[in-house]
């Protein structure tokens, strides 16, 4: 299946999905971090099904998507500290 059928697929789920979170998320922002942090564990995964990622090695699209991971799970994280 061609990368980019699956990765329209990822954007029309994380839009059902901010659809039914908006009701739910009150904070400014948070919802913008969530779908940020699933669009990133998405791209992180489809990364794999790319033939230019045959190799198993990690590309850079691969470490933006972990950082972005990263980075909009500690401000959620940290916000619910708060």
């Amino acid at each position: 299946m061609p990368t980019q059928l699956l990765e329209a697929l990822l954007a029309a789920l994380l839009l059902g999905c901010g659809v039914v979170l908006r009701a739910h998320i009150a904070a400014p922002g948070s919802l913008f971090l969530v779908l940020a942090a699933g669009y990133a564990a998405g791209r992180f995964a489809l990364e794999f099904a790319r033939e230019e990622a045959a190799t198993g090695a990690l590309t850079s699209a691969h470490w933006i998507s972990l950082m972005t991971f990263l980075c909009s799970g500690s401000v959620l994280a940290f916000r619910s500290l708060a």
